[in-house]
């Protein structure tokens, strides 16, 4: 997704609305902005969960994460692109992406499949001047149909995200899609799965129960988690002839008996004690720690150029 993208989407979707509408209420004010609760990514008991409205960010002393909107729905549901790279390459070998995680598997052209490929159609060649297709799928149902006419093609992997931000019935749109596409794929003398996954819960405003068996409905063979779901597409292509890197179990020694442990004496004495903390950078984490009675040294730094590559590119050529 390009930063435009981003920017408008955290625009439309105030962060204090999203947590809202995943239930989640907080407890008291810490300042005339600032307010803490219950965090939603762990087991918690007391609050640890500080958001700030004005900034639109959050942070969890309890489990350590914070960030914007973005970053928190990628923690709430779980939804890693990189996994299904690293997992369908144990059963098919290489894997081609216009995201990839080894640079010699990049995609020519986003546009244009080559043998295993596994398409980001959140990146920027997708999302520039259109909306995430989360919101508009238009170009991924083209590009699934045109997939399911390759004959080529053994297993088409797919994943469907519910929740506030998202399609209002994802399931309504990519239903049809999913028929059309194992139909075509019927015509030509071929069996063609359709392996997807649905992240999202029945608190969902599209309704989890619903999705799902509207896309097993038509045809779709509906995993659990992104894991199942990309384990079984891996099998189908392996099935089908393709050849994935050598899975062996790996066996771990049992220490000796007579193996002497480390002294742990002094990281021991760190976690007894109070908490020392130095925070560098945004003071909203300072502010939480200190608020809770731990001993906090804010630093106040900004990153040069404010962040920015090409930026900083230039001010590394300029002190070269």
């Amino acid at each position: 997704m390009s930063r435009k993208a981003i920017d408008e989407l955290k625009q439309q979707i105030p962060l204090l609305d999203y947590l809202e509408a995943h239930h989640w209420r907080p407890v008291r004010r810490l300042s005339r902005s600032r307010w803490i609760g219950l965090c939603p990514l762990h087991d918690d008991h007391k609050p640890s969960f500080l958001m700030d409205p004005s900034q639109n960010l959050f942070y969890c002393y309890g489990c350590g994460r914070g960030g914007d909107l973005i970053r928190f729905a990628e923690l709430y549901h779980q939804v890693k692109f990189p996994q299904a790279l690293v997992l369908l390459h144990r059963y098919v070998g290489p894997v081609y992406s216009n995201t990839p995680l080894d640079p010699g598997y990049a995609l020519e052209s986003a546009t244009r499949s080559h043998a295993h490929t596994v398409i980001d159609m959140g990146s920027d060649e997708f999302t520039v001047g259109r909306l995430h297709p989360m919101l508009d799928p238009t170009l991924r149902h083209q590009r699934l149909l045109r997939e399911a006419d390759d004959p080529e093609v053994a297993v088409i992997l797919l994943d469907v995200v519910l929740g506030h931000g998202a399609h209002p019935d994802p399931a309504r749109d990519l239903a049809p899609v999913i028929r059309q596409a194992r139909a075509r794929a019927r015509t030509a003398g071929r069996w063609l799965p359709v392996v997807l996954s649905v992240c999202g819960t029945e608190e969902d405003p599209q309704g989890y129960e619903t999705q799902v068996a509207a896309l097993i409905e038509a045809g779709a063979m509906v995993q659990a988690t992104n894991a199942q779901t990309v384990r079984l597409a891996g099998l189908i292509a392996e099935a089908a002839g393709s050849t994935g890197s050598t899975r062996q179990a790996v066996e771990i020694p049992a220490p000796s008996p007579s193996q002497p442990l480390p002294d742990a004496s002094r990281i021991l004495s760190l976690l007894h004690g109070p908490p020392r903390v130095v925070n560098v950078g945004l003071d909203l984490f300072a502010e939480s720690l200190a608020a809770q009675g731990a001993e906090t040294v804010a630093v106040d730094w900004h990153p040069p150029a404010g962040g920015k590559q090409k930026l900083i590119d230039l001010l590394d050529k300029l002190n070269a």
